[in-house]
């Protein structure tokens, strides 16, 4: 034992991975006192505490010998109310017991008045051991009161000016006579959150970052921020925003920034050197960019960040899609998602995990011709494009616009809970350059399939997952009718929820009436039914198959007459039992029509 008790700390927490719950369990763990100090340190670490005596941790981090206290970093409230003598209150006394604590929460539903939370900053400031690094968000996240209670959050703050590492300014309640340089005593700060209103020039920003050069994560409304600087004034349109440079900062969320001059573009790689993280809300759309190599170093630092989500929103969407397609060199997943509003956006985001993923672009479309023009011209680098939520005339309108045009470097395109109805639909064109095509949880008639067939006359792989086939009522007929395409690999996947043995018509879950109309009919108890029509000048040829349950599914060819046969009397019960492809030609059939990967079927032509 020993042994174990000099092991380190890290070798200990991957012992105790494996143990899961059983380490909080006393009884198994008070062997020694160093596996009961094991528990302690595990179940202590973030407890949960009520102050009105009825909640055993208190009383156990007080009262108990071991002081199980001494292992809490973060404290959770259930219940917090003031009490009269200081000298006698439970929150000194749980203070005093839990000296190491960093981070505290506030669970309870009830509301938060501002003399609790006085109370709190009194005892805080009176035990005088708790190195908070974050105050809580009810302090003035969700009271209405705030304008009492962020002056008692400020005074904490004040008070823990050596180890707070967040914190937050709302200009509506801090003092009149508040300047920067409140800010020099703070020296554990590296989290910044400034609401709107505080600069009221970008100027105002460099003088801050200035007073606050460990600073690793900056947050900032610029509603209301000017950015015309006296340059610009004078005449220079392209004035320097900021003289300092913050390489300490990695991670930038600014909201309403003025994404519109090359100054206001390049501030973001000049002046911020360091950065891994870019969030930003845009609040115009408008683009005055002058100089061909500031669009070039943004595309550039964008590339190099671990993480990046820029929304652009306004009137003028479509010059922002052209900004994109002009400029952006890296390869682009496009989506596209349905908007009940008047307001359209466009999304760049993008994360390196190792390997530089694809730069995802997402689009929030209104206006017809905003739509129109956006999917006339889409980038050369967009290479993958999701129709997300779309239906009706919304759904056939993006797809006409887009497939009206020819789109060489298109190669994917995914339908996500898309209604492919046969309104609307135009067939007199071919988009001959997707290789892949992807229909998730959609609503698909086979007439509108037949009338989609022509836009593509040759597919690497279609892949249909959990689709809802119109007009096949209570019998769940798959018909993949696309006479016109050569399909190489077609894809057929079902709800992954459903049970493991739908083939099986003679398990237990099937009534004796089942069972019975299997064995007169000689039913095959392994399913679906298969149907291949190849449309060929001289006619279409169809060839007919059923599965046979053996140790893997085994598929057989069989008779028209034995087929209809066989499909008439299947018991409606049994999901996804007859496929139906209708192409021009098919060299692979997988289906996947259960959470069983023992029942895929694999049919090679």
């Amino acid at each position: 034992m020993r042994n174990f008790n000099s092991l380190p700390l890290e070798i200990w927490n991957i012992i105790l991975s494996h143990a899961g719950e059983s380490v909080k369990d006393a009884r198994l763990m008070a062997v020694n006192k160093h596996w009961y100090n094991i528990f302690l340190s595990a179940t202590f670490t973030d407890p949960c505490v009520s102050l009105d005596g009825k909640c055993s941790t208190y009383d156990s981090i007080i009262n108990s010998p071991f002081q199980p206290g001494q292992w809490a970093k973060a404290i959770t409230f259930q219940r917090f109310k003031m009490e009269d003598d200081l000298t006698q209150v439970k929150l000194y006394a749980l203070m005093i017991h839990t000296p190491h604590v960093v981070h505290v929460a506030y669970s309870s539903d009830e509301p938060i008045y501002a003399q609790d939370w006085s109370y709190f900053y009194t005892v805080l400031r009176m035990a005088n051991v708790w190195n908070l690094y974050r105050l809580p968000k009810e302090w003035y996240w969700t009271s209405r009161n705030i304008h009492l209670i962020y002056p008692i959050y400020l005074k904490c703050a004040e008070h823990l000016k050596h180890s707070l590492t967040s914190l937050r300014l709302i200009k509506e309640v801090l003092p009149m006579n508040f300047d920067f340089s409140f800010f020099h005593r703070f020296t554990a700060l590296t989290s910044l959150d400034i609401k709107k209103g505080i600069l009221k020039n970008v100027y105002d920003l460099d003088t801050l970052l200035q007073h606050t050069p460990q600073l690793e994560t900056l947050t900032v409304d610029f509603k209301g921020t000017c950015f015309v600087s006296d340059r610009q004034r004078n005449g220079d349109d392209n004035g320097k925003l900021m003289s300092g440079v913050y390489h300490n900062i990695k991670t930038l969320i600014f909201t309403n920034f003025i994404f519109q001059k090359d100054n206001r573009v390049s501030m973001l790689y000049t002046n911020f050197t360091g950065l891994r993280n870019i969030h930003i809300q845009c609040a115009q759309s408008i683009l005055a960019l002058k100089k061909p190599e500031t669009s070039k170093r943004f595309f550039k630092m964008l590339a190099s960040l671990f993480w990046f989500k820029i929304t652009f929103s306004g009137d003028t969407i479509d010059i922002v899609s052209d900004f994109i397609n002009e400029n952006c060199q890296h390869k682009m997943h496009a989506s596209v998602f349905n908007t009940t509003s008047t307001s359209e956006s466009i999304t760049l985001s993008g994360v390196n995990i190792g390997i530089r993923q694809p730069i995802r672009i997402d689009y929030s479309l209104y206006a017809i011709h905003t739509i129109r023009h956006i999917f006339s011209n889409l980038g050369q680098n967009i290479q993958q494009l999701d129709f997300n939520l779309l239906k009706g005339q919304e759904a056939v309108l993006y797809m006409n616009t887009l497939f009206s045009n020819q789109h060489e470097n298109l190669r994917s395109v995914t339908f996500y809970k898309f209604e492919l109805t046969r309104s609307g639909i135009e067939d007199d064109t071919n988009t001959g350059y997707t290789q892949n095509i992807t229909f998730e949880e959609c609503k698909l008639s086979r007439q509108a399939l037949r009338l989609f067939s022509p836009r593509f006359a040759t597919l690497d792989t279609v892949n249909i997952n959990g689709c809802n086939f119109e007009g096949s009522g209570d019998v769940p007929w798959l018909n993949i009718t696309m006479p016109k395409t050569d399909i190489r690999k077609l894809c057929i996947s079902s709800d992954p929820t459903f049970p493991c043995n739908l083939f099986d018509l003679n398990s237990s879950n099937n009534d004796d009436d089942d069972d019975k109309l299997s064995n007169q009919h000689n039913i095959p108890s392994t399913f679906p039914l298969i149907s291949i029509t190849l449309a060929e000048e001289g006619g279409d040829v169809t060839r007919y198959y059923y599965t046979r349950n053996e140790e893997t599914p085994t598929v057989v060819e069989t008779t028209r007459t034995q087929f209809f046969l066989l499909a008439r009397d299947i018991p409606f019960k049994v999901l996804n039992k007859i496929v139906c492809v209708h192409v021009k030609s098919i060299r692979e059939l997988s289906l996947k029509l259960t959470s069983d990967r023992s029942n895929d079927i694999q049919m090679v032509f």
